[in-house]
């Protein structure tokens, strides 16, 4: 991570690193898929705790991580309800940062964790109004004021 963190954004080494990294972590062989979730978790409990670092391109590259290998989990894979609402708090937090590439990274990494509520189904349609669900809220504030739409 030392490494990888002095490349900011446009680096192709780095950014294979990251890729590797993000392919590697959410990999998960049949019958492995325990040892995968503790790695996963292992993982992103480590970098959520340099998710506020001062430099900007630590910031950045913990935020690809995390969005990567949160977004590349497959869609059965299971996180613990605490790194959920961790990584939830962290980038909604980061959503808030001066850099805008920091911003587009924690959008990425908080887009499955946004809550549709209550699933209701009246008239051949459903009601997913996603009313309440504070990651919706944090996107439609930033639409409204983000400077580099």
């Amino acid at each position: 991570m030392n490494g990888l963190s002095i490349a900011w954004q446009g680096d192709i080494a780095a950014d294979r690193v990251v890729r590797f990294l993000i392919i590697f972590a959410t990999q998960q062989p049949p019958g492995r898929q325990e040892e995968c979730t503790a790695l996963v978790e292992g993982i992103m409990t480590f970098l959520l705790g340099l998710v506020n670092a001062l430099d900007k391109t630590i910031r950045f590259r913990v935020c690809q991580l995390l969005a990567g290998i949160f977004n590349d989990l497959p869609a059965d894979a299971e996180v613990s309800g605490e790194l959920a609402d961790n990584l939830q708090e962290a980038m909604l937090e980061r959503m808030k940062d001066k850099m805008p590439q920091i911003r587009a990274q924690a959008v990425r990494a908080l887009c499955r964790l946004a809550d549709p509520g209550d699933v209701r189904v009246t008239s051949n349609h459903s009601d997913n109004s996603f009313a309440g669900d504070p990651v919706t809220d944090a996107y439609l504030h930033t639409l409204a004021t983000d400077k580099n739409k």
